[in-house]
């Protein structure tokens, strides 16, 4: 009787995202340079665990006047009616983004 076995390994093929990678940086970057308090603890993080800090988040919440919809769909995220509206990277490991109405000064 012949099995299938599914190599877990094998079950997604990540690309590499460059786009995506980007925006996720520029918003964390933002987030950094404005609370000194994330930037001690992403230097912490870094120097003390050998751990990046953007791979520690699980999501950003950001102003709808600093980041559109188009602007994530343009870089490959996507709405997710399943989490709530926030927007999800399908073909990468990225924070969810969630967009709100707070106007920040850009």
């Amino acid at each position: 009787m012949p099995t299938l076995t599914t190599n877990p390994l094998e079950q997604f093929h990540w690309t590499p995202q460059p786009a995506a990678e980007q925006l996720v940086r520029d918003i964390v970057d933002r987030i950094l340079k404005n609370n000194p308090q994330a930037s001690r603890l992403c230097d912490a993080m870094r120097d003390e665990a050998g751990v990046r800090f953007v791979d520690c988040i699980d999501h950003l919440i950001v102003a709808k006047n600093l980041l559109t919809p188009q602007q994530l769909n343009d870089v490959g995220f996507q709405p997710s009616e399943l989490l709530g509206g926030c927007y999800v990277h399908p073909g990468g490991i990225f924070p969810q983004i969630i967009l709100n109405d707070r106007k920040i000064p850009a």
